[in-house]
């Protein structure tokens, strides 16, 4: 089972890299992870007529195996959207990890990640990375909070609309803060804070700031509200620096 289970895993990572596809590094739960596979599926659609020509759609999903102390999940996501008919919206993501318990409040992990994005000039990036993640407070159904440090190599490809396309690689720090609060029974907020500095000066960093509110509204469905905000010290060449994205998903749960 473990051996078909990463095999279906490194079958849609490689899959995704040209579907449409944004999703939170984390699941939202405060409990620990079901032993064996789980997972769910997020959609979001926006449709706007009238003065107002618009449309969105988002599709996501998380993939999960578990068992004693290893996690496997894999994230997937796209994005797609048109306004007055033109598209303006293009992105597809995937996260392959891999997170093994070796201590009560220490870990080490490995991760995988392939991304492309149309509008930010980027045709593809791939990377791949691990580090520690250690566990500063857990209580189940409650709260939780983990500290990851490490590094990734990755390479980047850039389109040609500028002088500044071709292909780098280079090394980052990875570092994240992740909190998890259970306010009720059926409410859980989530942080999750990134900084990737380069190796190869500290004024080229990128930080994420992903927040979420998830209300469960049965056993399998749930309603999550979230907003990411995206900075890129040193992005292409007409691409702005700053991203904010407010999403409102309906989850499914498997």
């Amino acid at each position: 089972m473990k051996k078909l289970f990463a095999t279906l895993l490194c079958g849609s990572l490689l899959y995704t890299v040209s579907a449409h596809a944004i999703v939170s590094m984390e699941n939202l739960h405060t409990r620990k992870p079901k032993e064996g596979f789980s997972g769910n599926v997020e959609l979001s659609l926006s449709n706007t007529s009238g003065n107002t020509e618009k449309e969105e759609y988002s599709l996501g999903s998380r993939i999960q195996w578990h068992q004693g102390e290893m996690t496997d999940y894999l994230l997937l996501s796209g994005n797609y959207g048109k306004s007055a008919g033109v598209k303006n919206t293009d992105n597809s993501f995937a996260h392959l990890r891999h997170i093994q318990q070796f201590r009560p409040t220490t870990a080490w992990e490995a991760y995988l990640q392939a991304e492309r994005d149309e509008f930010a000039r980027l045709i593809y990036r791939g990377l791949a990375g691990g580090g520690l993640r250690f566990t500063l407070y857990e209580q189940e159904n409650l709260g939780a909070a983990y500290l990851g440090l490490g590094g990734y190599y990755s390479e980047e490809r850039i389109d040609e609309t500028y002088a500044d396309a071709g292909t780098e690689t280079l090394w980052r720090g990875s570092s994240y803060l992740l909190l998890k609060y259970q306010a009720t029974p059926n409410t859980v907020l989530a942080s999750t804070t990134y900084y990737q500095p380069s190796v190869e000066g500290a004024d080229d960093y990128r930080l994420l700031e992903q927040a979420a509110l998830k209300v469960k509204l049965t056993d399998i469905l749930s309603l999550i509200v979230s907003a990411d905000y995206r900075f890129d010290s040193a992005p292409p060449i007409g691409v702005e620096k700053r991203d904010v994205t407010y999403k409102t998903t309906f989850s499914l749960e498997f």
